[in-house]
């Protein structure tokens, strides 16, 4: 892919001016188009391109939470983790996780965690530590600590669920994602786009 370099923009400024043919190609049309092509994108704000790719962040939740399988039965989770421990209270479980609490998991990890905030449109199971003897179900009550073990590994999980929501997504998300794009496009002023 080749990109064009702001002296280039510049030599083309400078040609526009005057009109001149550059290659065979008629300059004041050419240059123009680039250089406002250049200023738009130099004043449309990174919130603005967070707001182009979040436009299709609930689509693809959609197709990512229908590939998670959902449990017939509550489990009853036992395992306290290093570092968790059993202090707070004196449950005998860590949590009681009912059907589908996996599925509520799966959120726009962009969004709620700093450390995805310029990976945007991230989106997984959200890892929400709850208080030691919750029960894990509602859209408020929720972790998602063990959507890797669902498959027995990492990889396995990346394979049978984030690899297939990619690629259902795409047909549904990227259709967004440009409707949202023209309509920033539209705020700015427009010569060559009509």
């Amino acid at each position: 892919m080749t990109y064009i370099t702001q002296s280039q923009i510049s030599r083309l400024k400078k040609a526009s001016g005057t009109g001149a043919k550059t290659r065979g190609i008629f300059a004041n049309g050419l240059a123009e188009t680039v250089i406002e092509l250049n200023d738009i994108l130099s004043k449309i704000t990174i919130d603005k391109r967070m707001d182009v790719i979040n436009a299709g962040m609930p689509a693809a939740i959609n197709v990512y939470k229908s590939l998670i399988p959902i449990s017939k039965k509550e489990h009853k989770i036992s395992t306290f983790a290093k570092g968790v421990g059993k202090s707070g209270g004196n449950a005998d479980y860590r949590y009681i996780v009912k059907p589908g609490n996996l599925q509520r998991s799966i959120k726009g990890l962009s969004q709620l965690l700093k450390k995805y905030k310029w990976n945007s449109g991230a989106i997984g199971p959200h890892y929400l530590a709850q208080p030691i003897g919750s029960t894990l179900n509602s859209e408020q009550k929720y972790d998602g600590f063990y959507a890797h073990m669902v498959y027995g590994s990492a990889k396995a999980w990346r394979q049978k669920i984030v690899l297939k929501a990619k690629n259902m997504s795409a047909s549904v998300v990227y259709p967004k994602m440009v409707a949202e794009a023209k309509e920033v496009v539209k705020m700015y002023p427009k010569k060559f786009w009509e």
